[in-house]
């Protein structure tokens, strides 16, 4: 069982979203909230980026170098074997880091299952990665799997890759209502350790406010190392203005370490938009003082 997301505890897709009757679990959930609940499967496969993939500074290629790492590229799509029946059409994208990814998809339909497989090339033409993304309409589930090793050991079809060559999983569940016009939803990033990541996220109109990060969490909170909160602000355009972390769970301690002077609360670090580290908050230890302090914290106020 998660931790309940209380503060006081003492311990983008140009996709079409279709419109039906609220469910009696809906009711009381703003346009923003609706929608989330209703993300088609193209849209569903889109929302790892976060976890996927990380920008880099362009770096400059002379065209002699280009030409090899697309003739390196090619050489390789011509022996990919994919769940994905139709290969005939792709979609090639230039990273930043000058690598090349190239997607193939199935087509997008409302309320049908969707596939979506991607291999990444660095600048010389060699893939690195592969991620393979399935969304089950039926669930509202996605789940990411990400290969890495040499071509000729990550090119056949998904399910016959030897496993040994799976650095992660994730799996990203529905949106589901929380309360009001909030909603949670989970992600669970298996390691190629086998440990185990939980993200556990709120949302209010569109915007994460909350989110909770569990350590080696395998369902029950005995045998989770450390979780710890992030809160978010955001300021009156919307847009991205601070973030706050604190310590929930650390070593067997809940909110800070008793000791024979007392109890030593754990920090609350708060890092603004601009800045490079959290800085330590002075004399702020939980939530409700948090939004005193500021106001853009509390998602009442989004």
């Amino acid at each position: 069982m998660r931790i309940s997301p209380i503060h006081n505890i003492t311990f983008k897709s140009n996709n079409e979203i279709k419109q039906s009757k609220p469910s009696d679990n809906e009711k009381g959930l703003n346009n923003s909230a609706k929608l989330a609940l209703g993300v088609s499967g193209g849209a569903a496969l889109g929302v790892a980026a976060y976890f996927l993939f990380r920008g880099k500074p362009v770096e400059k290629n002379n065209s002699q170098a280009v030409k090899q790492a697309e003739d390196a590229i090619t050489q390789t799509l011509s022996k990919v074997k994919s769940d994905i029946e139709d290969l005939s059409s792709k979609l090639v994208i230039k990273l930043k880091n000058g690598g090349t990814k190239v997607q193939f998809s199935t087509p997008v339909k409302e309320d049908a299952d969707a596939l979506r497989d991607i291999l990444i090339f660095d600048k010389f033409g060699n893939l690195e990665q592969r991620v393979v993304s399935k969304f089950d309409a039926s669930s509202k589930e996605t789940i990411h799997s990400i290969f890495k090793g040499d071509a000729c050991q990550i090119i056949d079809k998904p399910d016959e890759l030897d496993r040994a060559f799976l650095v992660k999983e994730i799996k990203i569940e529905n949106f589901k209502p929380f309360m009001d016009d909030r909603l949670e939803r989970n992600t669970i990033i298996k390691h190629a350790d086998n440990t185990v990541t939980q993200y556990q996220d709120f949302y209010r109109k569109g915007k994460l406010y909350e989110r909770y990060v569990y350590n080696n969490y395998e369902g029950k909170l005995s045998d989770t190392d450390k979780v710890t909160r992030y809160n978010f602000a955001y300021d009156n355009n919307g847009n991205f203005a601070a973030a706050a972390k604190q310590d929930i769970l650390k070593d067997g301690h809940q909110h800070g370490i008793y000791s024979d002077k007392g109890f030593d609360p754990f920090p609350i670090y708060i890092k603004k938009n601009g800045e490079k580290d959290f800085q330590e908050l002075k004399d702020i230890y939980t939530f409700e003082p948090l939004c005193k302090h500021d106001k853009r914290f509390n998602p009442d106020n989004l």
